[in-house]
């Protein structure tokens, strides 16, 4: 079970809606969102995609509780009404993002931005930026959950460039594989040397 509570709520769902000190709990895990700022359409989902003009979330923290377990190493896939209904996200900005697995070294995110979009099943992330310590990302990826598909086409800049290497773009495109794979394709990795 979910159980999702909130210290103060205001605003309407049809126009601009913030809540702050949103606690969420699971069976394994729980999350704390300091504040979360919606601004929705919901008429549009009688059109079969919801309209999200913006959503922000400021100081989001993750624990999760779930036990240590061998990687499931097969391609998702979803069915049903997930396939059908769709959702738009038209500026997604998330600040300060900390995710801590049990007692392992958190992976602390200082800021993600993107344009996301749902729809039949295909997910993708235009105009994403994600900016952490160690790396920013910025470029889009599409990934099929209804086929197997994930195109990318994403540039990280390190923080400590290796061997001399300012930033490297990744390219990828893959589609369903045959028998036993699942998804099978080409993935492309160049590096671009300091300017000195």
């Amino acid at each position: 079970s979910v159980t999702i509570t909130a210290k103060s709520v205001e605003g309407q769902l049809a126009q601009t809606l913030k809540l702050r000190q949103l606690h969420i709990r699971w069976t394994q895990g729980n999350a704390t969102v300091d504040e979360l700022q919606l601004s929705a359409r919901p008429w549009t989902l009688l059109g079969g995609t919801l309209r999200i003009p913006s959503l922000t979330l400021k100081n989001v923290a993750v624990t999760d509780n779930a036990p240590e377990k061998p990687p499931v190493l097969k391609w998702p896939k979803v069915s049903g009404l997930a396939l059908w209904l769709g959702a738009a996200i038209d500026h997604l900005d998330i600040e300060n993002l900390t995710y801590r697995h049990l007692d392992k070294q958190p992976l602390v995110i200082k800021n993600v931005t993107a344009s996301v979009k749902w729809t039949r099943g295909y997910l993708s992330a235009r105009d994403m930026a994600i900016v952490a310590d160690p790396v920013v990302l910025s470029g889009q990826i599409r990934a099929g959950f209804s086929q197997p598909l994930l195109e990318m086409d994403v540039t990280a800049l390190p923080s400590q460039p290796p061997a001399g290497m300012e930033r490297f773009h990744i390219t990828g495109a893959f589609s369903p594989g045959k028998i036993p794979e699942q998804i099978a394709g080409n993935l492309r990795l160049s590096g671009c040397p300091n300017a000195q």
